[in-house]
């Protein structure tokens, strides 16, 4: 079938022809009147042949012909199917690596807008968490998350935020006091009195 499409044999008739003559020559080369005689019988079964696989030819299934289907949701398919085994878990890895460094560099300058020289001592998962939620939106939707119940308070606050004081702890109120100016506490107590 390649064969006609070749431009030197795009006239088929002279070409089948020429065919058969060199396929019923002689022994010396010679044309012989067998070779004339056959063409058309043979071109008629090559031409119903030719038709026979057109027609066998399956036809397309229903395809969405709104968009073409992309690469990761073929790979999907294939992971439902069990065609393959692996190959998908390589696609969704392989693909799932940004094409650009665009979309990294927003997302580190937002972990980096937390991380200031203000903030000295922030703990690293104060860091991990705000930079995942902020890179997978649509995975987490923070305007749906179910309110605490005030009994409920003291169990979510990360134990790092605490301080380890009772309500009547005087050495706890001192230590926390050195952490402010003296100087403020003189001159609240000389507004007040």
């Amino acid at each position: 079938m390649q064969l006609f499409l070749r431009p030197n044999f795009k006239i088929f008739d002279g070409f089948l022809k020429r065919i058969i003559q060199l396929c019923n020559a002689d022994l010396t080369g010679a044309a012989t009147a067998a070779g004339d005689q056959h063409f058309t019988k043979i071109r008629k079964t090559i031409y119903d042949k030719v038709r026979s696989i057109m027609v066998a030819v399956a036809a397309p299934g229903d395809t969405n012909a709104s968009r073409p289907e992309t690469i990761l949701e073929f790979w999907e398919r294939q992971a439902e199917t069990g065609t393959y085994k692996f190959l998908p878990l390589v696609a969704r890895v392989l693909f799932a690596i940004p094409s650009s460094s665009a979309q990294i560099e927003r997302d580190f300058g937002i972990a980096g807008q937390l991380v200031t020289p203000q903030r000295g001592s922030i703990a690293p998962q104060n860091v991990d968490m705000p930079a995942f939620l902020n890179c997978n939106r649509q995975f987490v939707d923070v305007t749906q998350c179910p309110k605490i119940h005030p009994r409920d308070i003291d169990k979510f606050i990360p134990s790092n935020v605490n301080v380890g004081m009772e309500e009547d702890d005087g050495e706890g109120c001192e230590l926390l006091g050195g952490y402010f100016s003296s100087d403020d506490d003189e001159d609240i107590d000389d507004t007040v009195a």
